[in-house]
């Protein structure tokens, strides 16, 4: 018997429920799709998998190679373990073996590491040496405003993050604040723009009944997420508009989804919000959300959250806060409604307007899905990755110039 399966029994003996499988990082197996279909590049996939009979199951699909091992980090011992014992620092020695295994059988001409906040995969990079290194940035963990709007911190994710930011020299980033951050941890980091690809086969085609004015979705509902903050707006709202509704999807421990609940009835609009609970299914989650009129994400760490641009490609106007990110979306034409981050006040008035302008609220849908199938083309941004790739592995054997079109600069920003 597996530990996942062996887990799920045990939590049934004490009445918990199952862990499920979820949805995430949905623009890897986009990124996937893109790539399958260029003939010039070999592909191989190397990912932890929890539901594994065994050590590692390799195998090739559609022209593309992959290699999954089962990560220790997830196994009903290892919670055991870490529970009791508590450990300051984690080494996944176990998971860092395994990829070295998979690394050396492979060979490749250059690794591509996507994100370095999840330690039990990102620090297998740690062990691989005489190869470059290409890491693309999906956050930055050890951000410092991190402790400021994340209700949880974890120590050993920002040291163990920290350790990969002094090894690596060679990014991709999106954003100036991850690539100001980056920067500002070690001199001599080379950093390439680069733009994700987007999940499409997951967003609805249907037009589903409107039932709600506002949609807030996450993953978590988290505080850096905006949750609380959107409560807050909501309340100012209700007392201009009392049947304004809200739709919130995504997930919350118990004592998570009391203290929300806590504050909708010290708002007194426990009636105007709906929680869903989250969807293992990405697709039902973006469903959900488009039961609404407009979207509500004031999201305060990312550069530009995966969400905000979901409902943009959804047609739902969105309500955010202004990050280092979001300002870039309203360069050409307004297209999403900004306020400062902690700008209550500002959110609601923006729901307001959204609420009693139906003519205003048409344009900015129209211009959110322009930009999306502008600035989101999978292929042209798949191939970029494939060119910095490239660019890169000419640089480190070679010591052959990047082209100047690859580097992330200040007109990027």
């Amino acid at each position: 018997m597996g530990g996942f399966k062996l887990e799920n029994n045990i939590r049934g003996i004490f009445s918990k429920p199952p862990k499920k499988f979820n949805d995430f990082a949905p623009w890897i197996p986009s990124l996937i799709t893109e790539i399958e279909g260029f003939e010039d590049v070999e592909l191989h996939v190397i990912s932890p998998h929890i539901k594994l009979k065994k050590t590692i199951y390799s195998f090739l699909d559609k022209g593309i190679y992959y290699h999954f091992f089962k990560p220790d980090i997830f196994t009903l011992c290892r919670q055991i373990w870490r529970l009791c014992a508590r450990p300051q620092n984690e080494s996944y020695a176990i998971n860092r073996y395994l990829v070295k295994k998979i690394v050396k059988k492979i060979n490749p001409d250059i690794i591509n590491l996507f994100g370095t906040e999840n330690p039990y995969y990102s620090s297998t990079v740690l062990d691989i040496h005489e190869k470059p290194i290409f890491v693309t940035l999906q956050t930055v963990y050890s951000n410092p405003k991190r402790k400021l709007y994340s209700e949880h911190f974890d120590q050993s994710r920002w040291d163990m993050e920290q350790l990969i930011f002094k090894k690596e020299k060679y990014y991709g980033s999106e954003g100036p604040m991850h690539t100001d951050l980056v920067r500002s941890y070690k001199e001599g980091t080379i950093i390439l723009k680069q733009k994700f690809t987007k999940d499409k086969t997951d967003i609805p085609t249907g037009k589903l009944m409107v039932e709600y004015d506002f949609a807030f979705f996450s993953q978590h509902l988290s505080d850096k997420k905006g949750m609380t903050d959107a409560i807050k707006a909501l309340a100012l709202v209700s007392k201009k508009h009392p049947q304004v509704s809200m739709i919130v999807i995504g997930a919350g421990s118990k004592e998570r989804m009391g203290e929300l609940k806590n504050k909708l009835q010290s708002h007194e609009i426990e009636k105007n919000v709906i929680f869903t609970g989250y969807f293992s299914e990405h697709a039902d989650a973006l469903r959900a959300a488009q039961t609404a009129r407009f979207a509500l994400l004031p999201v305060k760490l990312d550069h530009v959250s995966s969400t905000i641009l979901e409902a943009m490609h959804l047609g739902l106007p969105v309500v955010c806060y202004r990050t280092t990110g979001t300002p870039l979306i309203n360069r050409d034409k307004e297209t999403i409604l900004l306020s400062d981050i902690g700008d209550i006040q500002g959110l609601a008035d923006s729901m307001i307007k959204l609420l009693e302008d139906s003519e205003y609220a048409k344009v900015l849908r129209t211009n959110a899905k322009e930009y999306v199938e502008r600035e989101y083309d999978n292929t042209a941004n798949a191939r970029l990755l494939v060119n910095c790739l490239r660019a890169v592995y000419e640089n480190y054997y070679y010591q052959t110039p990047i082209p100047s079109e690859l580097f992330f600069e200040v007109e990027d920003k």
